[in-house]
This record gives C-alpha cells, structure tokens and sequence, in this order.
C-alpha cells in the first residue's frame, strides 16, 4: 500500500504536509479551555475506562473521579458511554503510563505522559483515516483529484477541529474506521477473499462499540454496487456464494463487543444496558430535519458549507463511481434522519455538527465526483475553486473562533452568529454584546416529546 503511494510524487509531498500540518499547528486549533489537559467533559468518559482498569483497578469506579455514571437495578453503577474508544486509545495509554511510571510524572493518568501519547494517537489514527481514503479515492478518481478531496475533507469542514481542537472526541477515530472499512469493503467485492471481510466485520464492531449510531456503516459492505432490481439479484446471489465466509465474520463483528457486554453483566446483570438513562431517547416521529441542516444554532450545513458542495456532487456520482451512487445518498439520509431525531439534535457543546464527522470518508466521493467533473471545464474550475477557497478560509477562522469561545457551543443565534463573522477578532467591548444574543436551549424541555 506505502509503496504505490510512495510512486505518486504529488500524494506524497501532500501527506509529508498533511503530517507536518498536524503536528506544527496543534496548539492553533487546541481547545482553550484544555491548557495542558485534552480529557476535557466527553473525552473524559471516554477514557474513564483506562485509569479505571489499568492504574485504580476499580470498574465499579469508587475511586475519586468526575465521571458520568449510571446507576443499575444491582446497585452498582456504570459510565455513560461505551469503551470503544478506551480500547483504541489502550497502546497509547500503556505507553505513556510506562513512561509515567519511570519518571517524575503522577502515575494518576491525566499526567503530561498520557497527554501526549493519547494526543499522538488521536493523529496517527487520523493520518491512517486519510491514508486509506485516498486509496478508496484512487480506485476511481486520478491523483489530483484524490489530494484535492482529501485537503478539502480535512481543510473545509469540521474534522479539522475534531482532529487538532478537541481531537480526543470519538469523530476522528470513527473516521478512520469508516475510512478503512470503505476500503476493505471494495476490495472485499472486488476479490471475494475472506481477509478483507474479516477486516470490515471487525472494524464495523468496534465503531459501534466507540458510538452505537455507527452501525449505518455497515450498508457500505451489504449495498456496495447496488444500482438496479438486477444488481440487487445479483448481489444476492454474491452474498449466497460468500455465506460461510459471512456467517464467520458475523462472529468478528461480536469479538469488538464482548469486552463491553461482559462488563454490562457483570455490572448490571444483562448483556445488554441502555447506560443513557430514561430521559434520553430518539423521537422518531418529530426530527429536526431543517434545525439539523440549517438553523443559527449548529446547522450542519451552515457551518460545514463545504458537505453542500458534496451533496450537490451526488448528481455527478454515478458518472464517475456508479457502484456508490444509490449507496452514498441512502446512507446520508438515514444518518441525517436518525440524529435529528436525537432528543438534543444539537449534540450538546461542539463546534458544528459534530455527529457528520465521521460520514466524511462517504461524501468525499460525491465531492471527489464533481471536483472531477467541475476541473474539466475551465470556467466551471475556477468558480468551484473560488468557492472552494472560500469554505476552506471560513471554516478554519471559524473552528478558531470557536476555540476562542467567539462561536458558542450550544446557544448561537442568528444575531450572535453574524456578529461573530463580522468581527474575527473581538475587543473587550465585543464580549458583552455577543453575549447578549446567546439563547442558550432547554435541555430539560427537549427530552420530552414534542
């Protein structure tokens, strides 16, 4: 794989930047709120399983801590959140936890040790996500089009902050796994061998471990090639030779979850624990489509305007990747659907909508398709570059605003939004007016049902 890459001279001097971008400009982007400590809120709960296990030796988690727990019918109780992103983030952990153990730093894990062998993962994941996007991209699109989707995917929309801000949060590492997925998914469908559906069965359980939600990715593997009643019949047919080879990566998909399941019941008494509460749920029947993709307070598209040129590349998909073309928009718009049907659609804090970030990998063919389509013509070329440059500058000042707390993370409004692009830098007097406009949401009144 390095080595095919290694013949493309342009693909390689881009990831030779792309590496020096994310570690030279870390501190641009990093939370400020972080100061020297990245296990901030979400993250970490995330983690909370690794000093838990590995430094405390306490998973009913007795131990002095500030982690979100829920409490069981047995009394004990258990973290919010999966341990998926625990068990991606354990070599990095193990690593720094060594160190700490051989120098002056607290073995207390939060110390400097941690810190920054956790930070360092967070990047080797995603530069490993970028790597095999280009690989897919390459299956059906030249090399210049493949750096220019990639550049566009990091550059233009929100993964840059999720990858260099608050890059510990599950979306980065979630689209590394998608990415691979992707990637082992075409070749799976291309030779028919067993390793690489091995691969996407064990990868698929393990995003569903770091977020449940990921599940959608496993349509890539079932519907890939699906554009007509005749390849439906024939991918049956596909699945029908494969069966034995399913049936075992069935079991591959199970290997990522037992870990958490066997916890759950140990702790709970059942296999399976809802540890969200029953206060927080989907409502299906009322999603909030529009607030979702458009609205002041996190609008999807709004502040990632680069995924409405990836949308609008879907007409040019079939073109130019036909086997993506029904698979792509039919996934989006079940993702699309059922997080705007979460209780807060608005995901709580974060920069965008942080819940798209790792359906990336997927609409880079759709944007790579008329980047591609667009670069033929010269006119057409240099509007989409225009605009194109234009998304890329207003993205990365925005994800510094709102490191700068210049973009609120749950109470923007129409007023507060323009305020903050019509002033990039604000002044002491700028604070107190931009303060006025947040309107910050009802989280009680949301879980209820509309």
């Amino acid at each position: 794989m390095w080595a095919k890459l290694y013949k493309r001279p342009f693909l390689k001097l881009s990831f030779l930047a792309l590496i020096l971008f994310t570690w030279i400009l870390q501190d641009t982007y990093k939370d400020s709120r972080g100061k020297e400590d990245y296990f901030l809120e979400d993250v970490d709960q995330y983690y909370s399983y690794l000093p838990a296990y590995f430094i405390y030796d306490d998973l009913e988690f007795k131990f002095d801590h500030s982690y979100w727990l829920m409490p069981t019918a047995y009394g004990k109780k258990v973290p919010k959140v999966t341990m998926g992103l625990a068990l991606m983030n354990t070599p990095f952990f193990l690593v720094g936890d060594y160190w700490a153990k051989h120098s002056k730093y607290s073995r207390d894990g939060y110390s400097y040790p941690y810190v920054l062998c956790i930070r360092l993962g967070t990047i080797f994941y995603f530069l490993l996500g970028m790597l095999f996007l280009a690989k897919s991209l390459l299956k059906f699109f030249n090399e210049f089009t493949t750096v220019i989707t990639c550049a566009l995917v990091f550059l233009g929309t929100n993964l840059l902050y999720y990858t260099l801000g608050h890059a510990e949060m599950p979306h980065s590492y979630l689209f590394m796994l998608f990415s691979v997925i992707i990637y082992q998914s075409l070749r799976w469908h291309a030779t028919g061998k067993i390793k690489p559906l091995l691969v996407v069965s064990f990868l698929s359980g393990l995003a569903v471990l770091v977020r449940p939600t990921a599940g959608l990715i496993v349509m890539v593997p079932l519907l890939y090639g699906i554009t007509s009643v005749g390849l439906f019949k024939e991918k049956i047919n596909f699945f029908w030779r494969q069966k034995w080879r399913i049936i075992i990566s069935l079991a591959m998909f199970i290997v990522p979850l037992v870990p958490q399941l066997l916890f759950w019941k140990i702790q709970t008494g059942n296999y399976f624990f809802f540890s969200y509460g029953s206060d927080e749920r989907f409502f299906f029947t009322s999603p909030h489509i529009l607030e979702f993709l458009f609205s002041y307070r996190k609008g999807w598209l709004l502040y990632t305007p680069m995924m409405a040129l990836a949308l609008a590349g879907l007409v040019f998909l079939r073109g130019k990747a036909k086997e993506l073309s029904l698979l792509v928009p039919f996934i989006i718009v079940i993702a699309i659907y059922v997080f705007s049907s979460w209780w807060s659609w608005w995901y709580g804090g974060s920069f965008g909508m942080r819940s798209m970030v790792h359906y990336y990998p997927l609409l880079a063919f759709p944007l790579a398709a008329l980047i591609s389509a667009c670069f033929n013509k010269t006119t057409m070329a240099i509007v989409v570059t225009v605009i194109c440059a234009l998304f890329v500058s207003l993205n990365m000042g925005q994800a510094i605003q709102y490191k700068r707390n210049m973009i609120h993370w749950d109470g923007m409004t129409k007023e507060a939004y323009w305020f903050s692009i019509t002033h990039p830098r604000f002044e002491e007097e700028h604070w107190a007016i931009f303060e006025s406009y947040i309107e910050r949401p009802d989280y009680d009144a949301a879980k209820k049902p509309q």
